[in-house]
């Protein structure tokens, strides 16, 4: 369900009565390849999922990133969660050029410690942030643990504390951090001198022991909860040269492996000790792992599986190619005896992770010669053996979505978009979108690809040509840029086949231009060469023909011939072109001899009834010449927007209304609209809807689109960050600008409300699912929570006896308008509510008495309890899961905006929503499981709590010429929502 918008906006948009919705998104995001270019790789446990974080470095600036694991190998984040603040809020911030990442957890909550640098004084420094275990954030900012960067840093929670070891510029630095963000005092600082390999830290029975390699030798060194050191002087393992080191505990003490090898590094050894966690070392001299082996230049990896020691480690032939890298295991008894080896499917294990039922090995560099990798893991068993033949992907890129456009054919829109792989791959995508502005292709339509090694796509456009929509793009190759088209469906389906038909070969990178007129498409490039392609997608003329002089172009239709406008040596002309023959008619002069030079890029062809060609006779004067007949009206001084600055401009559906929009810096965004008879503005000043678009990457590059789908309203398509914080996440939004009839008089359906709201039977200013009158909504029907006979608080449903505020549910006896309900006796569609007597799928399911699943005669129920509350501007993730079925799909009935789901298991589901101020109050939320033919509902409410938000919140912008009447209005519809 769409939900109403900041305040101001509404109260400001009734004055003008033009109207945008709540921006949705549009499809999924599609997942793109994996690949190297990560770094800094750290992950732990939390006795449910594998938490994992690591640098995306594909990206610029480099980011951050964490998932979520199952122990059954399930990826819940498959693309990632965005856990460094430097990509979105402050931008100021890059992650440093020496990343590093440390990883712990309680159970409850996780700590992740890194490095990062502010780019505006090139200072870095090194921080922590806490998060939920669902990586949803704790602090609004990272906290700092030292105002020197660390190249070196790992990090375990101990029993009481959070505690992070580093190095900074040579020196071991230990940090106690207090699970409720409470940075503790520093208990040591110690001039290491940390030779190769990461620092290592583990903890025990209250003791935490940090390890390190000092002038080629093992050292060890114990803390107590208290940070306190334990141990004067640190622990030497061993007096031959040494380097990479790891440590793991159990329950009486730690396991240290580490490298011994001579000056040349040709060959190597791996040798151990077990400290007790007294300190003393139990093995002296140490044991000999593994007596010989060809090193790769990193670190062991060393874990207790609950009965055993398991350690990891890379050997290689010598010399050593890329396809003699093997990936090896020891298992050693607790008292340190040799049990056996494997070999595992792992090019480069990095950190063993412990869990009940084995361990995970999440693993690093996947080639010899590169400093990036791509993070993966394997699961093993309790004995070391891989229960995965091949590594698994723990990196994956969702594609960002840019440069939408948009057309319609008076009840559907087709919005097409650019979909990039971090620079891997291009694709072009489609999805429809509704009069109302519902999308119809969750999952989208795939159209064309490409490599980004090879070329890319950019799509130009999409027309309706009376039967299809014909979408054109340019897609490069090596050697040459190709205009080409694809025809598609209203109901979808594609015409053609997948990457479409050529239209003009050898075209530049600059945009094609078309118009449409007795069902032809004139598809013409930046250099005036055109062709025409008919209803069933062939191209009519072989060779482009060439109308005008130069690229100072532009073409329009009045629907039975096509109009060109063009710039001959400072003079702008139009001519018509008749779309059987290609043929041009009499040119005509639109502006005086002696006029300054047209500016380019040239006329603006409006393709209304009556076609009009504006143009520039200066800098400042805009000259316009309406076509009645061919017959060109004297020219007069335009006095609406510069149509040359504009990125947006769509007629209504009756072409009397022109709407033009365009960005104006600092993120803003204006709408206004023209009367095409007279070209007189029918808002007084442009609208800025910023606050509900939302804020692009670079209004220059990625831009705005729009269409008429029905009646007087327009869709607009924009990219725009998702509200959720994943590495990759820009996303095509689309909303619906109404401009139709004034609040509170009747409507049959959505489209016909200026503001997209037909509440029973009257246009509403505001999401209303009750009663609305004058345009305000009175009252509100509420679906109950889930569970137990009548719902939400009253017998039936929502707060009175049957539902919302009399007696049966709606605004009368029975539920919705009248007696009985929606369409038949008793609520919905039959007696009783849902689908039968009683509601839903049985008695006294749906929305009828019984409120959600109570009563219901499923033999599967979703058994989850969501939180009761959520925050503005913050995460909120509700993981829904069932019980009685092993199948069940679940998809979101009534949902507050923004709000999406994620089907991640066959019985689960993850719902997560970023509220914004304007939520702020009750939201309703009805969550669909169906397990073959039978449906359940869980219905439950989230207060929004919205911190120093007021009643004049959320506003940013003001109403000039609102009256006190429309303030006291926008008061009611605030504490309307409130209530």
């Amino acid at each position: 369900m769409m939900t109403t918008t900041a305040l101001a906006l509404a109260v400001s948009l009734t004055v003008s009565q033009l109207y945008v919705s709540p921006r949705t998104e549009l499809t999924q995001p599609t997942v793109g390849p994996w690949d190297p270019g990560h770094s800094a790789f750290d992950a732990a446990f939390d006795g449910t999922n594998y938490l994992a974080a690591w640098m995306d470095r594909r990206r610029t600036p480099t980011v951050l990133v964490g998932a979520r694991i199952r122990p059954d190998g399930t990826l819940l984040d498959p693309v990632g969660q965005l856990l460094s603040v430097g990509d979105n809020t402050t931008p100021d911030y890059n992650i440093a050029n020496s990343p590093v990442v440390g990883v712990a957890t309680d159970g409850t909550q996780v700590l992740v410690a890194y490095s990062r640098l502010r780019i505006s004084s090139g200072i870095d420094d090194f921080v922590a942030r806490r998060f939920t275990t669902s990586w949803v954030p704790i602090d609004n900012q990272p906290f700092v643990l030292s105002p020197t960067v660390a190249n070196n840093t790992a990090a375990v929670f101990d029993g009481t504390n959070f505690v992070v070891a580093s190095v900074h510029s040579g020196q071991l630095e230990v940090r106690r951090v207090a699970p409720n963000g409470v940075l503790l005092t520093t208990t040591w600082v110690g001039n290491a001198q940390i030779g190769t390999g990461r620092i290592a830290i583990a903890t025990t029975q209250g003791i935490t022991a940090v390890g390190w390699i000092e002038n080629d030798r093992p050292r060890f060194l114990r803390f107590g909860t208290n940070g306190a050191k334990i141990d004067s002087t640190p622990l030497t393992l061993d007096t031959t040269d040494a380097a990479y080191l790891s440590v793991a505990s159990n329950s009486s003490g730690f396991l240290v492996v580490w490298q011994r090898s001579g000056a040349s590094f040709a060959q190597a050894s791996l040798h151990a000790t077990r400290v007790a966690t007294s300190g003393n070392a139990i093995d002296s001299p140490p044991l000999t792992v593994v007596p010989s082996f060809f090193p790769l230049g990193r670190q062991p990896a060393v874990g207790w599986s609950g009965t055993e020691w398991h350690i990891t480690y890379g050997d290689c032939t010598n010399p050593c190619g890329k396809n003699d890298v093997k990936e090896r295991g020891v298992r050693l008894g607790s008292n340190g005896s040799a049990l056996g080896t494997s070999e595992l499917p792992m090019l480069a294990v990095t950190k063993l992770v412990k869990s009940a039922s084995g361990s995970f090995a999440f693993s690093g560099s996947p080639t010899l010669d590169s400093y990036y990798f791509s993070p993966a893991f394997v699961r093993l068993n309790t004995a070391l053996t891989s229960l995965d033949t091949q590594p698994r992907r723990l990196a994956f890129a969702a594609t960002q979505q840019t440069r939408p456009v948009v057309a319609s054919n008076g009840s559907v829109a087709l919005v097409v978009w650019r979909e990039e792989n971090l620079g891997k791959t291009y694709l072009l995508r489609a999805g429809r979108v509704n009069s109302t502005g519902v999308p119809l292709d969750p999952q989208g339509i795939t159209l064309s690809q490409a490599s980004a090694n090879s070329g890319y796509i950019m799509p130009h456009g999409v027309v309706w040509n009376g039967s299809n929509f014909l979408v054109h793009w340019m897609q490069a190759n090596s050697t040459a840029h190709e205009l080409r088209a694809l025809r598609v469906a209203p109901s979808g389906a594609l015409l053609d086949p997948v990457e479409g038909f050529p239209v003009i070969a050898n075209q530049s990178n600059a945009p094609s231009v078309t118009a449409v007129a007795n069902g032809k498409v004139l598809f013409c490039d930046s250099i005036a060469r055109c062709v025409r392609v008919d209803s069933m997608g062939k191209v009519l003329d072989l060779n482009p023909v060439t109308i005008a002089p130069n690229s100072n172009f532009n073409v329009g239709t009045d629907d039975t011939q096509f109009w060109v406008a063009w710039v001959a040596n400072g003079i702008a002309r139009t001519s018509s072109l008749n779309p059987n023959t290609m043929a041009l008619g009499p040119g005509i002069n639109l502006s005086t001899a002696g006029s300054a030079p047209v500016a380019p890029p040239g006329p603006v062809v409006i393709s209304s009834t009556s076609p009009t060609i504006i143009w520039h006779e200066s800098s400042t004067v805009q000259k316009a010449v309406q076509l009645n007949a061919g017959i060109p009206t004297a020219p007069f001084t335009f006095t609406g927007p510069d149509l040359e600055t504009f990125s947006l401009r769509s007629f209504s559906q009756d072409r009397s209304t022109l709407l033009v929009g365009r960005p104006t810096g600092n993120g803003n965004f204006t709408l206004q609209r023209f009367s095409t008879s007279t070209w007189n503005p029918l808002d007084a000043q442009p609208v800025n809807v910023a606050s509900v678009l939302s804020t692009v990457i670079d209004q220059a590059v990625y831009t705005y689109a729009t269409a008429a789908p029905m009646g007087t309203g327009w869709i607009i398509a924009n990219p725009a960050f998702a509200p959720r914080p994943q590495a990759s996440n820009m996303r095509i939004h689309t909303s619906r600008v109404g401009t139709g009839s004034s609040d509170g008089t009747a409507c049959t359906m959505p489209a016909q409300c200026g503001s997209g709201v037909c509440a029973m039977g009257i246009c509403c200013a505001t999401a209303c699912n009750g009663s609305c009158t004058g345009g305000v909504c009175a009252s509100s029907i509420d679906a109950g929570s889930d569970g137990g006979t009548g719902g939400g608080t009253g017998t039936g449903g929502g707060t009175g006896t049957g539902g919302g505020t009399a007696t049966g549910g709606g605004t009368a006896t029975g539920g919705g308008a009248g007696t009985g309900g929606g369409i038949g006796t008793g609520g919905d569609m039959a007696m009783g509510g849902g689908m039968s007597t009683g509601g839903g799928t049985g008695t006294g399911g749906d929305l009828a008495t019984g409120g959600g699943t109570g009563g219901s005669t499923a033999s599967f129920s979703i058994t989850t309890a969501p939180p009761p509350t959520a925050e503005c501007n913050a995460l909120f993730l509700y993981e829904a899961s069932a019980t009685g079925s092993t199948s069940v799909i679940y998809s979101l009935g009534e949902a507050p905006d923004g709000m999406r789901l994620v089907q991640s298991s066959n019985i689960s589901a993850s719902l997560d929503w970023w509220p914004t101020p304007g939520q702020a109050g009750d939201q309703l939320i009805d969550l669909v499981g169906t397990s073959g033919a039978e449906t359940v509902h869980q219905r439950f409410r989230v207060t929004v709590n919205c911190p120093n938000v007021g009643a004049s919140s959320g506003c940013g912008c003001t109403s000039s010429g609102a009256s006190l009447l429309l303030g006291a209005l926008a008061l009611a519809i605030l504490r309307q929502r409130r209530n």
